[in-house]
């Protein structure tokens, strides 16, 4: 309630013989001027409320205004003990006969001019509200009674608790005593209040119920993160707060559910398990990267690599980034990735004496000096032929052919060098012999030629047809072995070769 605005105190400053009703605590007071209301003078039953406070003794009465003709107004006497002959505060409520409803603060001072009565002329009414409302629309079943909150008195309150449930005295609602559901509060009051409702729901308990212990993870993530994300934990201790993922340490801890209305705490014992560490394995292959992991802190009971597979190892075959997740047994889970370069063994550059094969001694190849990239330590050169896919590790005895410069670095990894060899034989060029007699000296004949050749025998018939280059071993078409003798070469382009075989 508003009391009295710019308070004057009042006295009653008469000898004891001269203020007989102030001694003996009977008090009047008048006013000596027709209040008005919103520049209305008051009508006739309008209901007028006093309240006088006096140290600290509060004491209200009520009086129906009746208009007089020499516009005094005299309320009943109170049985009033002024200590000091003094009144703190006076104020007034005003109820119109029409029903509205206001609250009045009054300004007073003692009329000094009368004798025998303290009075209090009313210089100012100025108007004001009640106010009432409810802390909470929700509250939760089992809590502690909840009042209204209002600037009226407790006791001024009324309800009608007949159409309601879940209310007691003074409007005072007890989720205890109630059930779950939806409720409309009605209060009133006597104070400058008219009839005002109020929606409150009344919510059932959610019991958190954990398992005793529960195992959060020190790592970035866990599986089961998303039953945990929603609780807030709390030190029994220090009250703390803590999101699951800054706990650090193992204990006991509040756990309560913030996002649920109504959550009932429960008491676990959180233990922290260290989640997994990656580690990668890389492993340089001649035409791939093998890569593999090693996972501290515990067995890793589920993998998955980014490609799909989960494989403890896999095969990389192209440049880019690959990534693991892995999960313990406590469900902690890690994620990690690496950067993958596949790199192959080349040889952008070599550079070669060579000798070609004479009658009597093959040819050989010198290396001057060679580039080769992304080896792995030492290199050994060999020649490759391309025809017969024959392997030549001693480059000083390499038989007439076409051959690949190979090199082998120390994982038996093999890069060829782009530009093909080609050994010749000059021995006897205008007519050349060799003997196909399977001692494995000049059983076969190299026809370097790139094109198509057809030998015939000096009659004239064609025995053999070959794609070139390539080794003639001698024999016709059918397999056969051609005797000893001469025979012709013929190339697509037309040139003729003299060959003799002897045995």
């Amino acid at each position: 309630m508003l009391m009295a605005l710019g308070f004057n105190r009042s006295y009653c400053n008469f000898n004891k013989a001269d203020s007989i009703i102030c001694d003996t605590g009977q008090l009047t007071i008048a006013i000596e001027c027709i209040p008005t209301f919103e520049g209305m003078p008051l009508q006739d039953e309008d209901l007028i409320v006093a309240l006088y406070e006096y140290d600290t003794i509060m004491l209200t009465d009520t009086i129906h205004y009746h208009s007089m003709s020499d516009n005094l107004i005299t309320f009943p006497a109170q049985n009033l003990e002024l200590i000091g002959g003094s009144i703190n505060h006076l104020g007034f409520s005003i109820f119109p006969s029409s029903g509205s409803c206001r609250t009045f603060a009054v300004n007073y001072h003692v009329n000094d001019l009368v004798s025998g009565y303290c009075y209090a002329v009313i210089d100012t009414m100025d108007a004001s509200s009640y106010t009432i409302a409810y802390p909470d629309h929700t509250i939760c079943l089992g809590t502690d009674s909840v009042f209204p909150v209002t600037d009226v008195p407790d006791h001024a309150i009324t309800y009608n608790s007949d159409s309601l449930s879940c209310l007691a005295d003074e409007g005072v609602i007890i989720p205890s005593n109630c059930r779950p559901g939806n409720y409309t509060v009605f209060f009133s009051s006597e104070y400058c209040l008219s009839a005002d409702y109020f929606d409150v729901s009344i919510l059932d308990q959610v019991l958190i119920d954990l398992p005793d212990t529960i195992i959060l993870c020190s790592g970035e993530s866990m599986a089961n993160e998303g039953v945990y994300s929603e609780f807030v934990f709390y030190s029994p201790d220090y009250f703390d707060e803590y999101d699951y993922s800054d706990i650090t340490s193992d204990g006991y801890y509040v756990v309560d559910a913030e996002s649920t209305e109504c959550s009932v705490p429960d008491t676990v014992f959180v233990q922290i398990s260290e989640s997994p560490i990656v580690s990668f394995t890389i492993q340089d292959e001649c035409d791939r990267v093998i890569v593999g992991f090693e996972g501290i802190y515990g067995p890793v009971e589920n993998l998955g690599w980014t490609n799909g597979t989960d494989d403890n190892q896999i095969e990389i075959y192209d440049d880019g980034y690959i990534g693991i997740t892995l999960m313990n047994e406590s469900g902690c889970i890690t994620s990690d990735s690496v950067y993958i370069e596949v790199e192959f063994i080349e040889v952008p550059d070599v550079q070669y004496d060579k000798e070609d094969a004479t009658c009597w001694l093959e040819g050989n190849i010198n290396i001057v000096s060679a580039s080769v990239n992304n080896n792995v330590g030492a290199v050994t050169y060999r020649l490759h032929n391309t025809i017969n896919n024959s392997i030549y590790d001693n480059l000083d005895q390499i038989p007439e052919g076409l051959y690949n410069l190979e090199v082998v670095d120390e994982r038996d990894c093999i890069a060829a060098y782009s530009e093909q060899i080609a050994v010749l034989q000059k021995c006897l060029e205008d007519y050349p012999v060799f003997t196909p007699n399977g001692d494995d000296i000049e059983d076969t004949y190299f026809i370097p030629y790139e094109g198509t050749v057809e030998i015939f025998n000096l009659d004239g018939t064609l025995l053999r047809e070959l794609n070139t280059p390539a080794y003639w071993d001698g024999n016709d078409d059918s397999g056969n072995p051609l005797p000893m003798g001469t025979y012709v070469i013929v190339t697509d382009n037309g040139r003729i070769v003299n060959i003799t075989i002897i045995k």
